[in-house]
């Protein structure tokens, strides 16, 4: 055979870069397997030998990785909500350049302010999905945090719960009547707004028991949509009428 005709010898990786493509495998698989585990079991009762069977790596690659089976639980706790924050930011991002054009003057749910209810509908339908992607491994390890007082819940807020309220907080600024939108309003009904969503994933049992369902997928997840977007719709609605009768009030 002549040298033209001859293949080109496969490409190896170096070996310390096989060796870290290894090592990032196993760190991901131990998140991956605690998420499950602590989820399951709580993050005292989890056993580090659990973990590793599920995630198929040696009991002592936790310690190499993490140091401790705290270390470990912080990492799949914020494992999980950056997942949720890589779903929600675009959207956030979305309504925030948006709002910077419009101002901050309430002008009512009406439907000359119909692009702000627009991205209301938005941040809220998003909100709900990254909820729903995620909820069998978020609320486990949320519940596992009421239980036991860990940091999930710190880090639950700053990646997700904050940005979402402030985004709505300056959403519901623009949307209320012009006579009081005052900042606590705001800040009123967008936990409001929250509040109308969390139950549904944390009280999942409760929920599907009552609503007769036998799971909560996509379809069931496109009714609570259209529920909380027309309950708030309502509130904003019953906000403008006030602000009418007042004007009537006044004007006679």
């Amino acid at each position: 055979m002549s040298l033209s005709n001859r293949r080109p010898a496969p490409t190896v990786p170096p070996a310390d870069l096989r060796h870290d493509t290894r090592s990032i495998g196993t760190r991901n698989a131990l998140i991956e397997a605690a998420i499950e585990v602590f989820g399951r079991s709580g993050m005292a009762a989890a056993r580090t030998r659990s973990i590793a069977n599920v995630a198929g790596a040696n009991v002592a690659a936790i310690n190499y990785h993490f140091g401790s089976k705290r270390a470990l639980y912080v990492a799949s706790c914020e494992r999980v909500c950056e997942r949720m924050l890589a779903r929600m930011a675009p959207t956030v991002a979305v309504v925030d350049t948006a709002l910077m054009g419009c101002g901050l003057k309430g002008e009512g749910a009406s439907r000359e302010n119909a692009p702000c209810l627009t991205l209301l509908d938005r941040l809220t339908s998003d909100a709900i999905d990254a909820l729903a992607a995620e909820h069998r491994d978020w609320v486990p390890l949320l519940l596992v945090d009421q239980r036991e007082a860990t940091e999930l819940s710190e880090h639950f807020a700053r990646s997700f719960i904050c940005p979402f309220l402030d985004t709505a907080t300056r959403l519901f600024k623009v949307l209320m009547p012009t006579p009081q939108p005052t900042e606590r309003h705001a800040r009123l009904l967008a936990l409001t707004l929250m509040g109308r969503i969390l139950p549904f994933f944390l009280c999942r049992a409760v929920m599907l028991k009552h609503m007769k369902w036998s799971d909560f997928g996509p379809e069931e997840v496109d009714i609570l949509r259209g529920h909380v977007r027309d309950s708030i719709r309502r509130e904003l609605l019953k906000l403008d009428d006030q602000r009418c009768r007042m004007g009537m009030a006044i004007a006679m």
